[in-house]
């Protein structure tokens, strides 16, 4: 199954596309007398991935000084507790404008057979682009 577009908006900073070119199917039959046949499920349309994030850290300190002075004599004591907490959750939401097909394809004796499509991906930092 191959995706020929996919719009991902997440955490970047400015709007992003790349373009790849993927197999869909590969066959050698150069090699062969009679004709190969294959049926190959194929995904056209768009798919649209939504993820955000909150992060909250909470931090907690505590210190205890205790002093004493007996005759003259002084004596401080101190202590300091330090304690970060840090939770992060993440939402992810994904929807498809696509569909399936079956294409059948006959692979001619003595040629070499590929089916390459495109996959374009499009970064945006806002969720509406």
């Amino acid at each position: 199954t191959a995706v020929i577009g996919r719009i991902s908006s997440g955490s970047c900073t400015s709007s992003q596309a790349s373009v790849r070119t993927e197999t869909i199917f590969h066959f050698d039959n150069r090699q062969g007398s009679q004709p190969i046949t294959r049926t190959v499920e194929v995904t056209k349309g768009l798919v649209r991935t939504s993820e955000k994030s909150v992060r909250n850290l909470q931090s907690f300190t505590q210190s205890l000084e205790a002093s004493v002075e007996y005759m003259g004599v002084s004596a401080t004591a101190s202590t300091e507790f330090h304690q970060e907490i840090e939770t992060t959750v993440t939402t992810s939401t994904q929807t498809s404008w696509s569909e399936t097909e079956s294409i059948q394809f006959v692979v001619p004796a003595g040629k070499n057979y590929k089916v390459m499509q495109h996959v374009v991906k499009f970064d945006a930092p806002l969720g509406d682009d």
